[in-house]
């Protein structure tokens, strides 16, 4: 959902089998270099999934310290 012309979008999704109280999944965050932000992330040490491929764009994940799971997509 985005209002014409918005850079913010909003998409609801089902397909996490848990997602406990206070946890963060599904947050997706628009990168114009996901090969740069994913080595930038690895290099503080963070957990950073293999890249998705999809018609879509690219997708990666990243689990944060407290194991929330953001999204990193660029087209």
């Amino acid at each position: 959902m985005a209002f014409p012309g918005s850079p913010v979008s909003i998409t609801l999704v089902n397909w996490f089998p848990e997602m406990p109280a206070g946890s963060v999944r599904g947050l997706v965050i628009k990168t114009d270099n996901l090969d740069k932000d994913i080595a930038d992330l690895k290099a503080k040490g963070l957990e950073v999934g293999d890249v998705d491929t999809t018609p879509w764009g690219r997708f990666a994940t990243v689990k944060d310290p407290d194991g929330n799971a953001l999204s990193l997509h660029a087209k």
